[in-house]
């Protein structure tokens, strides 16, 4: 085939739209999407030019088409080895089995519900579990931060998940532990939530991380989950950064509630950034190492925003119609979950604590109380998660996953 016959007037496009159009074409791109050597850019140059049966071919046979246009990544013999070799080893009938069929679904550019359509940075194929129609949102806002998040934050990830849900945009998260996990159990107690869209760096049947297995479910049966990583593979690390690219990339805005100094959430604040997509952070303590990374973005000139109501005055989006339910809890799963408000004794032993770990004694004198209402108050507090206690030393809460 001649490089004139490849290259006609969007082929390169077309192609990617026609992936899953037959069984063999699926077969085969499954094959090269499996091989952890070759990755998403790699595989989509390649697949923007070659038919995916042609191309394995091409690569079991060692070579690959003089002709075909320089790629944005390195490829050489090394390259090559690496891909006959992976897929040498490759049980076809095994890997297709495990894909094809069952609850998921498999897209490609061309499927109707398809939501990466103008991105710099598309996946070859998308995974999905649930509601497709979710993906056709309209509005759809990210919230991330850190898995190591300290308990005002999951209350603040989650009051925001739940009033962008009251206000019918979808929320999408990773589906991790501390922020993302909050957000989307917020934004799942609204009555009329559009429906969540999780974003995971596993193949869908290797939930991780496990202890988040309710979340991927409850998400998978009212909104939709989705990954670029093939059943049966787990969230190896390099798969997380290339998942966070996603989540920008379906967002119209970013919302960082807590990030550390280094994390995946400022990776994805980069990724939304090369996207001109719009991000904004929730202002944290000076002193919460939660915080840095937030704190940092806030010094570099992104805007900030406090709640849930901040952020449906960035979007312009009008308030609902009828009667206020009550914003959930942390804790809570329900709508009628009461509204997380703090008394003025509350408020200031947690603004005392902002510093770091006190003693009781000290604590009291901070907020200007006496030590038996101040220890009240400190237990009160840690029931909702916000404080812990240390023998006499108190502190703000921090989420305990990993």
């Amino acid at each position: 085939m001649n490089s004139s016959s490849r290259e006609t007037s969007g082929s390169s496009t077309d192609r990617l739209k026609r992936l899953t159009a037959a069984p063999q074409s699926l077969a085969a791109t499954l094959r090269l999407v499996a091989l952890p050597s070759m990755g998403v850019a790699r595989t989509r140059w390649l697949l923007s030019h070659l038919d995916p049966v042609e191309a394995v071919a091409a690569i079991l046979a060692g070579t690959l088409p003089p002709e075909l246009p320089a790629p944005t990544h390195r490829v050489d013999r090394s390259h090559l080895d690496k891909w006959r070799g992976g897929l040498r080893e490759q049980d076809v009938d095994e890997l297709v089995a495990r894909n094809v069929g069952g609850s998921q679904q498999i897209l490609d550019a061309g499927h109707r519900f398809w939501p990466f359509g103008d991105d710099v940075d598309p996946p070859v194929l998308l995974f999905a579990r649930g509601r497709l129609d979710c993906l056709a949102e309209p509005r759809r806002v990210a919230i991330v931060g850190t898995r190591r998040c300290s308990a005002i934050g999951r209350s603040v990830a989650g009051e925001m998940g739940w009033t962008l849900a009251e206000h019918g945009v979808a929320v999408v998260s990773g589906l991790a532990l501390g922020i993302d996990g909050a957000a989307h159990r917020g934004a799942g107690a609204s009555a009329t939530d559009p429906g969540r869209i999780g974003v995971v760096a596993s193949g869908l049947d290797m939930i991780y991380p496990p202890r988040n297995e309710q979340l991927w479910n409850d998400v998978a049966h009212t909104g939709v989950v989705i990954s670029e990583t093939p059943m049966g593979e787990r969230a190896t690390r390099w798969r997380f950064p290339a998942r966070n690219r996603l989540i920008a990339g379906l967002s119209e805005l970013v919302v960082v509630v807590e990030s550390h100094e280094r994390g995946g959430a400022l990776i994805t604040v980069d990724e939304a950034l090369r996207r001109a997509v719009e991000v904004v952070a929730v202002p944290g303590s000076v002193l919460g190492r939660s915080c840095v990374g937030t704190n940092q973005l806030l010094m570099d000139g992104v805007p900030p925003v406090r709640n849930g109501q901040d952020l449906v005055d960035v979007l312009g989006v009008r308030p609902p119609e009828g009667p206020q339910l009550t914003i959930p809890t942390e804790g809570g799963q329900g709508s009628n979950q009461p509204k997380l408000l703090l008394s003025a004794p509350e408020q200031a032993i947690l603004d005392a604590l902002d510093a770091g770990p006190v003693m009781i004694e000290d604590l009291a004198k901070g907020a200007e109380l006496d030590v038996s209402e101040t220890l009240t108050i400190v237990q009160r507090l840690r029931r909702q998660e916000l404080v812990a206690i240390d023998g006499a030393e108190v502190a703000i809460a921090l989420d305990g996953g990993q």
